[in-house]
């Protein structure tokens, strides 16, 4: 009988897995539970009434977090506010919106429907309102770092240097200033990827199977991500990573092999066809608009310091009044090094760095000169906007890096003073750039963190292979960006417990649930009556409501104006001004009068309106309104036609 040692590699390494995995699970449920996030939902305080924003524990809630506080959050809420709860269609927004396609790039709302098991970044939703916050935000998290991390350790890395790319890449302002909301998607992609390999790796069947589920849920979440810009461009990412993967180790799949893929994309496949059978004719209603459907793109639209910007510690040297989202398409990028160290590896180069090489130069140059249309349209880059393919080329790059810094040991490379002195002037060239557009950058500043980065680039070069390095620019890299978002507990509550809120909902119970409201002002209050489960047209329309605006454009000449995803903004009108207008890409101005017939035609029943400003206060001043709530006044209108619920 055999006596020597016996391997207990394999069943060593599961219980390491198994007890990361519950670990992560506890402390996930606790900041679930805890109400804890990020989302700068408090600001709606000074939306409505100027109240202390006691939600926020450390930082401060910011307008700029935009679609966040004013489009994805309010139309999750809104799912919860319904009878009964998560419909297909919400019949508040506007005439009625198919809640399974998704308004930009976060990920639908909460639908009680079949494909919500592939939106795991929703499920919190159906635990009440501030865990779907609390979870929204830390499943965000965990898939901008873990699934990464993950990839980068099958490529080779050890995990700390794995967790440390990862840990850089999730400290970009590509994350930070965007909330996340780009992080399912490399998630999504990478988990993919992920089971891909291990279904190529695994002999037995019933690892077989957990992994060919796996590969068809993440493919399926990808699938139904349903945002072209990221997902093209993260989808040839994984593409080309995967073909390259499985050339470079020469892999066969055997018989059973083959089976779990194909189970896998069977999967996928039927997560599609559960979509399309209940939002198909939305999805193509959304492929037919003016914007987003019809944009088309061939990059080159993203001056050439931006995506170096995050290299420069940008984000933690402007005030908080600077227009930073002008930074938001970044992620620290160190490909030029990274690309000539495998260019400079022994022979026989490694092919999957040479193509991670590659992409990230390709995606580079597609952001900052563009391709010939053609080739846009050929390769599905025409529905990426240059400025889109930033958090592709960022996740290319942390996997060169952790590729790279994994290879076998090699000599210093001897060119490595004028490599790093070269690295110091492309950077030099970008904080020139930066300083022009943002002058209340320091130049002693940007030339400090020209010398962080020509030691890294000079650590890089001198064959070092460690985590520490990376690790320790990941750290800086935070303090320089994680300030941005606040430490938030809940915040749902305020937002229908308000005065204007309660009052809103009171007028609406009173009338039968039968009221149609329209909210003049320039902020974003139209998206407060969805929130309470009272219908309005103003607010933000996902899909546009063709339905609905016909009636004040029967003839359709303004449709281009209204066929687009819009801000609804009605205003009182103007000399010379279309009733119907487009103050930009994605607002819709509706210029409606109070006693005009138009508001009868789309079914208003009531105004909201914002005395604060003087233009509306000097507009509405010969009608009296039924009631005051703080600042805002109510005006009941008279019933003259139908059009209401």
């Amino acid at each position: 009988m055999y006596s020597g040692p016996v391997d207990r590699t394999g069943a060593g390494r599961a219980r390491r897995a198994a007890a990361a995995w519950l670990i992560g699970g506890i402390v996930f449920a606790a900041l679930v539970g805890s109400g804890l996030h990020g989302f700068s939902l408090p600001v709606w305080h000074r939306f409505i009434d100027g109240s202390p924003e006691r939600e926020v524990l450390l930082g401060r809630a910011r307008v700029l977090r935009w679609d966040d506080t004013t489009v994805h959050v309010p139309l999750a809420l809104s799912q919860r506010a319904q009878t009964p709860r998560f419909p297909v269609v919400n019949p508040d927004v506007g005439l009625g919106q198919n809640m399974l396609v998704p308004v930009g790039a976060s990920l639908a709302a909460p639908v009680a429907h079949p494909t919500i098991l592939f939106r795991p970044t929703l499920w919190g939703w159906f635990l009440g309102d501030d865990a779907g916050l609390a979870w929204m935000w830390w499943m965000r998290v965990a898939l901008g770092v873990l699934p990464l991390a993950w990839v980068a350790s099958l490529l080779g890395a050890r995990p700390g240097l794995a967790l440390a790319c990862a840990a850089l890449f999730a400290a970009g302002p590509g994350f930070q200033l965007y909330s996340w909301n780009g992080a399912p998607y490399v998630g999504f992609a990478a988990l993919a990827f992920g089971a891909c390999v291990r279904c190529a790796t695994s002999p037995g069947a019933r690892a077989l199977a957990g992994w060919s589920l796996l590969l068809g849920w993440a493919t399926g979440c990808f699938a139904l991500a349903l945002y072209p810009p990221f997902q093209v461009t993260v989808g040839w990412v994984f593409v080309a990573l995967l073909s390259t993967w499985c050339a470079a180790s020469g892999v066969r799949l055997d018989r059973r092999q083959w089976t779990a893929v194909g189970a896998g994309a069977g999967l996928a496949l039927v997560s599609l066809a559960l979509f399309l059978s209940a939002g198909g004719e939305t999805l193509g209603i959304l492929a037919s608009t003016s914007y987003p459907g019809q944009r088309i793109s061939s990059g080159g639209d993203v001056p050439f310091w931006i995506p170096f910007s995050a290299d420069l510690f940008a984000i933690g040297q402007t005030s908080p009044r600077a227009p930073i989202l002008q930074l938001a398409g970044s992620f620290a990028l160190f490909f030029p090094i990274s690309a000539w160290l495998a260019l400079r590896g022994p022979a026989p180069r490694d092919r999957v760095a040479l193509v991670l090489s590659g992409v990230c130069v390709f995606l580079f140059v597609y952001e900052v000169a563009g391709i010939p249309r053609l080739l846009a349209r050929l390769s599905l880059l025409s529905f990426a906007p240059g400025e889109r393919t930033f958090l592709a080329l960022g996740a290319a790059d942390a996997l060169l890096l952790a590729r790279v810094l994994s290879a076998p040991a090699r000599a210093a490379d001897p060119l490595r003073p004028w490599v790093a002195a070269g690295w110091m002037v492309l950077l030099a060239g970008a904080a020139l750039g930066l300083h022009r557009a943002l002058p209340e950058t320091s130049p002693p500043f940007l030339a400090g963190a020209l010398l962080v980065h020509g030691a890294f680039a000079w650590w890089l070069l001198s064959a070092r292979s460690g985590a520490l390095g990376v690790a320790a620019l990941a750290l800086l890299m935070a303090l320089s960006t994680l300030w941005f978002n606040p430490l938030v507990r809940g915040g749902s509550g305020f937002l229908r417990e308000n005065d204007l809120a309660r009052r809103i909902a009171a007028i609406d119970s009173d009338a039968g649930g039968d009221t149609v409201w329209a909210s003049y002002a320039s902020l974003p209050i139209g998206n407060l009556f969805r929130m309470v489960g009272v219908r309005a047209i103003s607010g933000v329309h996902g899909i546009p409501q063709l339905e609905l605006w016909s009636r004040i454009d029967p003839d359709g000449h303004r449709r281009d104006a209204y066929n687009r995803f819009a801000h609804v903004l009605p205003a009182l009108p103007e000399p010379r001004v279309p009733m119907l207008s487009n103050p930009a890409y994605d607002a819709l101005r509706v210029a409606l009068a109070p006693d005009g017939d138009e508001l009868a035609r789309l079914g208003v029943t009531h105004l909201l309106v914002d005395l604060r400003e003087a233009r509306l206060a000097r507009g509405f001043a010969r009608w009296q309104p039924d009631e005051r709530i703080g600042h805002w006044a109510v005006y009941a209108l008279p019933v003259r036609g139908a059009g209401g619920r």
